[in-house]
């Protein structure tokens, strides 16, 4: 009978077999250790850049930090192409009582006087980047015009009116030929600085883009490429015939001095077959 509990006799390998052994082990234990570190080192990187991105928005920027803005160098042409990881910006609906506060804000501060009294939401949207969440809004007021304001706490207010006695300037309306037209500049763009540093680092660049787009056109994007470095494309839908897209880059760049001349801003369109549709300039 066999038994199990005790072991069989020891018995000597030869000395080239107990050598081929040895280094397969050592071989096999060297090969482990590099790819647990290399896995160390790539887990380090993403956990740095979400602590960078928390810090942005949880708004752990100087409060007092200015935004600037200046125009970027011309943006190079892009061949659109559908679906390469672009980064949706809107963030759903906003209510018609969050609406009705953010236009009574505005017109609580100058020139708010050229607001008349608010009369109908047409479109409240919410957005976020990682420089914050903010608002966007569309709505008509007594006087017969049109408005569109957007916000992020801290980063960004812009906003014009669209239609009717408010307006200056006349945009190009959108048509079959001109389905996507841009009523923001996307030569200008703003950023912060600290201070105390005036002449330091760029920090969090953002631009904003707002189109009036026909019903062909499925989606805008906007992409800015600092120093080099293309950021990715920052997207969102359309609703109601409007789209506001805020792009941003997060984080220290270039001296405030030349941050113009290293950064250049594309948008770009899409029907809703995925294919590119020209953008427009409004004026």
């Amino acid at each position: 009978m066999t038994d199990l509990l005790t072991p069989p006799p020891e018995q000597d390998l030869p000395p080239g077999r107990a050598a081929d052994i040895r280094r397969t082990v050592l071989r096999s234990t060297g090969e482990t250790r590099r790819r647990r570190s290399g896995r160390g080192v790539w887990l380090l990187v993403p956990a740095v850049a979400l602590l960078v991105v928390v810090a942005v928005v949880l708004g752990l920027r100087s409060p007092q930090a200015p935004s600037v803005y200046a125009s970027p160098s011309p943006a190079p042409s892009t061949a659109p192409t559908a679906g390469d990881g672009a980064v949706d910006t809107d963030a759903g609906p906003l209510s018609r009582a969050e609406a009705v506060a953010v236009v009574d804000e505005l017109r609580s501060r100058p020139p708010g006087s050229r607001r008349g009294p608010l009369v109908d939401v047409v479109l409240a949207r919410r957005t976020t980047t990682a420089l914050g969440r903010g608002t966007y809004v569309v709505w008509t007021d007594t006087t017969g015009s049109t408005w569109w304001s957007a916000h992020v706490p801290d980063v960004m207010g812009v906003g014009a009116p669209l239609s009717g006695p408010a307006v200056k300037k006349v945009a190009r309306a959108p048509d079959a030929a001109h389905p996507v037209i841009r009523l923001t500049d996307l030569v200008n763009f703003g950023w912060s600085i600290d201070n105390d540093r005036p002449d330091s680092t760029a920090r969090d660049l953002h631009v904003e883009g707002f189109y009036r787009v026909s019903g062909a056109v499925d989606r805008v994007e906007v992409r800015m490429t600092v120093e080099g470095e293309p950021g990715p494309w920052f997207t969102a839908p359309v609703h109601d015939g409007y789209v506001f897209i805020p792009a941003v880059a997060p984080g220290p760049h270039s001296t405030t001095e030349h941050i113009d001349k290293v950064t250049t801003i594309e948008d770009r369109a899409f029907d809703h077959d995925g294919n590119p549709v020209p953008v427009t300039a409004g004026y």
